[in-house]
């Protein structure tokens, strides 16, 4: 469907355009799925099917074209690497008897399955 669309002459120049532009690939994907969705082609749920794939079209055609491109993901990945530096510093400055005690708490809580689906308990005769 988007593989006529895309290869266009007038489409190929508007993307092109827009990456040259530094405008996010993540966001040239959702204006083209909001646009479809609009135009009946498709439903909302398929548009978020096919959403990785486009994005993965477009990121393809500016390596082709020697872009350089913006996934719109990179602020979300930065932030997700700084929390996660900040977890991994907080664990290793804990001490051991907190580590411990911890522990403890976590072994005290499990308790067994008792759904109904659960394995019955023995039984006393």
């Amino acid at each position: 469907m988007y593989m006529g669309i895309v290869t266009d002459d007038d489409t190929m120049f508007n993307l092109l355009n827009a990456l040259e532009a530094k405008i996010p690939v993540s966001q040239i994907v959702q204006a083209m799925i909001l646009q479809g969705i609009g135009e009946g082609l498709y439903t909302p749920d398929m548009g978020l099917l096919i959403m990785e794939e486009l994005v993965m079209l477009i990121i393809n055609i500016a390596k082709a074209a020697g872009l350089e491109y913006r996934t719109g993901y990179e602020k979300e990945a930065k932030q997700n690497m700084v929390k996660l530096a900040k977890a991994r510093n907080e664990l290793m400055n804990i001490n051991p008897e907190t580590l411990e005690a911890a522990k403890e708490v976590v072994e005290e809580k499990t308790t067994e399955a008792g759904g109904l689906m659960s394995k019955p308990e023995s039984m006393e005769e």
